[in-house]
């Protein structure tokens, strides 16, 4: 069974850290062999397809170019089928900075697979990618209208200048995420923006808007402990 842990989103140096440190658990995405060979590999199981039973889940680097780094995403299926995508990251390439592993967001049921974009930034895009009917396709971020929406990355930040992330919870067996956006407000010393909350459509696979609204004040210990990174969903 998957735990309930917070994504947090810090430093690129912590954050490696922090998954190192959760792959000892068996329930966290495994740590990379120690051969140097098998380094640019990342593995994980989980539920993907929804059927139940654990799936394998590989994000391995292929090659560094001008374009950034670029890695193959495969789910290989209880039931033995296999399906990839390619995923490229910007910047040096760093599979444990990229790699942010399967998450349970939307409530339905397989994980959904994340993908840190823009590992050496101060502000973290995420590629979200669920299955849908054998393949591997991207979960539109809260409030594009579908994959194929230009809003689909999925922003998470932990800086000074900016905090961003999403909180999950189901309530009546409906699905919700609230996204938090907060920025220095003035000379105050503490931070200010918006929380706006979206529900899951099974219908459109998509996250609709339901509501915003203003952060007030907060300083940035409470920013970071709770509207940084991805909070409230189930991590493998």
């Amino acid at each position: 069974m998957p735990s309930t842990l917070a994504v947090a989103v810090l430093t690129t140096a912590a954050l490696a850290g922090s998954l190192a440190t959760t792959a000892t658990s068996a329930e966290a995405v495994t740590a990379a062999p120690t051969s140097a060979a098998t380094d640019t590999v990342k593995t994980s199981s989980a539920d993907i397809d929804g059927d139940g039973r654990r799936d394998r889940v590989t994000f391995a680097q292929k090659r560094e170019d001008r374009r950034g780094c670029h890695y193959t995403l495969t789910v290989k299926t209880a039931r033995g089928a296999v399906v990839s995508t390619p995923v490229t990251a910007r910047g040096t390439c760093d599979p444990l900075m990229s790699w942010w592993g399967p998450i349970a967001m939307d409530g339905t049921p397989g994980a959904e697979i994340v993908v840190n974009l823009t590992p050496e930034s101060a502000d973290f895009a995420l590629r979200v990618y669920r299955w849908q009917r054998g393949a591997l396709v991207l979960q539109a971020a809260p409030g594009a209208r579908g994959s194929r929406d230009a809003r689909n990355t999925w922003v998470a930040a932990n800086t000074p200048r900016h905090h961003a992330g999403y909180t999950f919870s189901t309530k009546r067996g409906v699905r919700y995420v609230v996204r938090h956006d907060l920025r220095p407000y003035r000379k105050t010393g503490k931070l200010s923006g918006t929380h706006t909350t979206y529900r899951w459509a099974p219908a459109t696979k998509t996250w609709v808007r339901v509501s915003s609204t203003r952060s007030g004040l907060v300083t940035e210990r409470v920013a970071q402990l709770k509207y940084s990174g991805i909070l409230g969903a189930a991590r493998y």
